[in-house]
């Protein structure tokens, strides 16, 4: 009887899996990066086209208010970033 050596996995099949996972982490580190830099835009009321102004200002209908930004970081939650509606 002839004895069978084991089967294993091509070297062309792990080289190409090697290079997917290389080119899945290039992929992630590249998105991440820019969704963290997207949310820095996000969070400056200037940006939404908003200011800064007392909460009792930021009065409905005519504005609404935007959590989140930096309005509330710089006066420790006294002001909120308005929008007006109209």
């Amino acid at each position: 009887m002839k004895s069978k050596k084991a089967q294993g996995m091509p070297i062309n099949v792990i080289i190409i899996a090697v290079i997917a996972l290389i080119l899945l982490v290039v992929i992630l580190a590249i998105t991440s990066g820019k969704l963290k830099v997207f949310g820095k835009g996000t969070a400056n009321c200037k940006a939404q086209g908003g200011d800064c102004e007392p909460v009792t200002f930021c009065v409905k209908p005519k504005y609404t208010d935007v959590l989140g930004t930096d309005c509330e970081s710089r006066t420790d939650g006294k002001t909120l970033c308005c929008i007006a509606l109209y």
